[in-house]
């Protein structure tokens, strides 16, 4: 159950929060536009690791939950 909520779930999140920082970020729009969909399509691609859910997780928390 936990693989398929971090497929579902974590991952996609996880994009979404990498693609938003580029989207903070000054560059131009074409770089802006490949930078997005870089981050978006590795993040979803790549295969799951068991040893980096965790730091996923903790990173994801970190950027939802700034201090």
């Amino acid at each position: 159950m936990n693989q398929l909520f971090e497929q579902f779930i974590g991952r996609p999140l996880i994009a979404l929060v990498s693609s938003i920082e580029i989207l903070c970020e000054q560059l131009e729009t074409e770089q802006t536009i490949d930078g997005v969909l870089s981050r978006a399509i590795h993040t979803l691609s790549c295969p799951p690791d068991p040893k980096n859910d965790s730091e996923q997780r903790e990173k994801l928390e970190q950027r939802v939950r700034p201090n």
